[in-house]
């Protein structure tokens, strides 16, 4: 076997036993935890990606998307995983497509969130 191959699989197998764990942490997190810890979105923004997560995955027989706890899955990824500066693209691309929505169709995006 090539030398460079052997690094190769062994970074490889190295990066996937590493990013598994480190997302199954984070699903085990988001699964048990039903009270309003909100980590990197504000509110509204929260609300914006329920909706959208809605929308992009159809609910099942057995689980609506609000019981996977998407929403809570992403804010956690984005604070534990992404750099400051990467944090910060993601907030400002969130905060375009928000007032985008807002402009196009003339509504409030946190209108109707639930109290």
């Amino acid at each position: 076997m090539n030398r460079r191959d052997a690094i190769k699989n062994i970074s490889l197998g190295l990066g996937y036993a590493i990013s598994s764990t480190t997302i199954l942490q984070v699903f085990n997190s988001c699964s048990g935890s039903k009270k309003n810890d909100i980590y990197f979105f504000n509110r509204k923004e929260l609300y914006v990606i329920n909706n959208l997560v809605e929308i992009i995955i159809p609910n099942s027989e057995k689980n609506t998307v609000m019981d996977l706890f998407l929403s809570k899955f992403t804010d956690k990824m984005l604070i534990n995983t992404n750099s400051p500066e990467e944090q910060q693209i993601f907030r400002l691309g969130a905060e375009a497509f928000i007032n985008k929505f807002e402009l196009l169709y003339n509504k409030d995006a946190k209108k109707g969130f639930p109290k």
